[in-house]
Parts: structure tokens; C-alpha cells; sequence
């Protein structure tokens, strides 16, 4: 079934959301000259959250927001998501004293060091679904989807590591 337009605008936004943090988190981390501040934070936040997002549409776990089941039922690979996706939910979504405790460490990792992890997983899981769909035209309109969302991402980065650059200059 091919992706309706609302729906596409939807999944290129979260993709775009995920893929440019976790684009800024891993500059950031490379240049200390630019890790100010709370500045990394922003963009780990933003990347748990789409995160968050993205595996819940893999997942079909929401009763509101769009579902891969509308498109597809296939068996995805959701190793990670489930490893990690209670931690992310504790992170993002409550304010208390717990939200950054120890099960924020799972096997040797920590939650904050998973996001160019997160980012690979569901780009993983967006051509799982591409070769799962048994139709050419909607393969390539899932690839066109996910060229956009990255495409827009990385442009999004480099006008915003260029700004920051040239302000350091």
C-alpha cells in the first residue's frame, strides 16, 4: 500500500528529526570548541524523542499515532527498541529523580552514547520495510522518503555547523 501524503509529511519529519541530532550530537562530541553549555543536550533530547516516535510506529504499540500495520505486518528486527525503549520513555517522559538512574546503563552502554546506534537501528528498520514491500513503485517511494528525510537532514546541519563555525571564527 502505497504511503499517503499526510502520512509521508508525518515519517519524513521523524526521520529528519532523528537522523539531523543524531548528525549534530556526533559533531558536537568531535568539536570541542562547539560543545558550550547544555547545547548537546537539546539535540539528544530531540533525538530520544523521534526515536521514541519512530520505534513506536515499528512497534504498532500506539492507539493514536500512525503504525507500520497500516502498510505492512512483517517480523522487524526490534532487538534494540526493546532493549532500550523503557529507558528512552523514562528519560523523555517524566521529570524525576529517577530519570537519568542506573537503568540508563543496559549491558555496559549508556543511554546517552546509543543515539548514532538509534539512528542506524531505524534507518535498519526503514529498509527492512523497503524490501519487505512486495511492490516496486512503493519500495521506491519509501526510498524517495527516506532519501528526503536525510537529504533535509544532513542540509539542515550543515547551514547549522557552518553558522556555529563561522561564529567561532
Amino acid at each position: 500500500m502505497m504511503i499517503d501524503e499526510e502520512d509521508s509529511k508525518h515519517l519524513v519529519y521523524e526521520l529528519r528529526h532523528l537522523l539531523g541530532a543524531a548528525i549534530i550530537v556526533s559533531e558536537f562530541k568531535n568539536q570541542p570548541a562547539i560543545k558550550i553549555g547544555n547545547n548537546i543536550n537539546y539535540f539528544k533530547d530531540s533525538a530520544y524523542v523521534h526515536t521514541r516516535n519512530l520505534y513506536n510506529f515499528f512497534l504498532s504499540k500506539s492507539n493514536n499515532d500512525l503504525k507500520i500495520t497500516k502498510y505492512l505486518t512483517n517480523d522487524f528486527n526490534l532487538k534494540l527498541c526493546i532493549e532500550w525503549l523503557e529507558a528512552i520513555n523514562r528519560h523523555v517522559l517524566h521529570i524525576s529523580p529517577d530519570r537519568n538512574d542506573p537503568r540508563n546503563y543496559i549491558n555496559g552502554k549508556w543511554l546517552y552514547d546509543q543515539i548514532p546506534a538509534f539512528a542506524e537501528d531505524i534507518s535498519q528498520l526503514w529498509h527492512e520495510w523497503i524490501e519487505a514491500t512486495g511492490v516496486d513503485d512503493e519500495k521506491q517511494q519509501l526510498v524517495v522518503v527516506f532519501e528526503k528525510a536525510y537529504s533535509d537532514a544532513q542540509a539542515d546541519c550543515d547551514q547549522l555547523l557552518g553558522l556555529i563555525i563561522k561564529e567561532d571564527a
